[in-house]
């Protein structure tokens, strides 16, 4: 086991399943506390409980959501070193005739919001540690065409702009 995040805080949004789950335990193992965060409370428990970390609902399109993960890593864990922002959803929907309008405010405020919001929140934390690191996931969509979910395509190519755009003042 690498232990280079011994004594190290990271929060992971989306962790309570697919990627951000993996996260979660890839970081655990290499020694870090691991806030698990996730709209669904208890696959955020059943992740925490394995990678011994905390569990915290967070709905990552809303900003009391997004301070809450923070103080909970703040308040219970001592702080916050890295922040994974990975939450993420597609449509199932194009522009044609089976656009959705509630989907895509869905895939707009978790895949776009969610890294803004949570972007926000982490920004405080970090410093008050001595700075840290961000980790957003985007996708290969935000690269190349999409065609069966261009509004996820869409938010995935505004998050690789906004990682670019804060990158230079942030480092």
């Amino acid at each position: 086991m690498a232990a280079d995040l011994v004594g190290k805080v990271v929060l992971v949004t989306g962790a309570a399943h697919g990627i951000g789950a993996a996260l979660a335990e890839r970081l655990a193992g290499r020694g870090a506390s691991v806030v698990v965060a996730d709209v669904d409370v208890v696959a955020a428990e059943e992740v925490a409980s394995a990678v011994g970390g905390l569990a915290v609902r967070c709905d990552v399109s809303s900003p009391a959501d997004n301070e809450a993960a923070v103080t909970a890593a703040v308040e219970r864990l001592g702080g916050l070193d890295l922040a994974v922002l990975n939450a993420g959803v597609a449509t199932g929907c194009g522009l044609g005739d089976d656009f959705d309008p509630q989907r895509y405010d869905r895939v707009r405020s978790v895949n776009l919001d969610g890294p803004v919001l949570g972007l926000h929140a982490v920004w405080p934390a970090l410093r008050a540690r001595g700075g840290g690191d961000v980790i957003v996931t985007s996708s290969m969509a935000a690269l190349a065409p999409m065609a069966d979910d261009p509004l996820y395509a869409a938010t995935k190519a505004g998050v690789l702009a906004l990682v670019r755009a804060l990158a230079p003042t942030w480092a």
